[in-house]
Formats: C-alpha cells, sequence, structure tokens
C-alpha cells in the first residue's frame, strides 16, 4: 500500500512538471524575468536528464517502478502521459510525439536564453 501511495504521488508531482513547463510559456517575461529564466533553464535541464535516460521521463521510471513494487502485474509498458490522455480524452497519442513536443519545447527554451544573451550582449 506505501509504494502505491508514493506512485500516485510521482503521478501528482508529474502533473505540476507538466502544467508549469507548459503554462510557463505564457507569463510574461517583464513582469516576471526570474520565473522566466528559471523555468527556461529548467526545461533545458529536465531535458537534459530525459536525454541521458533514454528520452522516458524520470518519473514515469520512478512510477512504473513502486508500482512493480506494490504489484508487478500492474506494470504497463505505457508511459504517464500517453495512459492520461487515452484515460481523459479517449486519444491515443504516439510515444514519438511527446517526444516531439519535448524538443521542440527545449529548443525553445534555449533559443530563448540564447536571444536574451545576445540582446545583453548589445
Amino acid at each position: 500500500m506505501e509504494y502505491e501511495f508514493w506512485a500516485d504521488m510521482c503521478v501528482v508531482l508529474h502533473l505540476i512538471v507538466i502544467v508549469y513547463w507548459v503554462g510557463g510559456y505564457f507569463v510574461p517575461s517583464r513582469k516576471f524575468p526570474r520565473f522566466v529564466n528559471f523555468h527556461r533553464i529548467s526545461g533545458v535541464v529536465i531535458f537534459a536528464v530525459q536525454c541521458l535516460m533514454g528520452l522516458r521521463c524520470p518519473l514515469t521510471m520512478l512510477e512504473k517502478y513502486l508500482r512493480g513494487i506494490e504489484n508487478p502485474a500492474l506494470i504497463t509498458s505505457e508511459p504517464f502521459t500517453i495512459k492520461f490522455f487515452k484515460e481523459t480524452f479517449g486519444m491515443t497519442i504516439p510515444d514519438t510525439a511527446l517526444t516531439i513536443a519535448i524538443i521542440i519545447g527545449t529548443a525553445i527554451c534555449v533559443i530563448t536564453i540564447l536571444a536574451r544573451k545576445a540582446n545583453k550582449a548589445v
């Protein structure tokens, strides 16, 4: 029971990270420059960690591990986000589409960081 609770907490944390990552693109940078900079840098760091882990979200891997300890029969190969879209919206999203979305989001973070540094240098 304890492992299931922690696996559920991984899902909650995962939702918070997703809302933060997507929502951060809509925060005005002039009003909240520190938040926007932190958002951009953390987006790049999250992507780097995912690359090191084979483009699998560390939270998804931890959730699977904890659920596997609790009940090995419940382990699925679907990442959390794909399972969420399927259960919530009835949509099946290919894993590749999520990877592409993460790459695009990270590219936007890197471009804005570099553009900001270039504007400061001028």
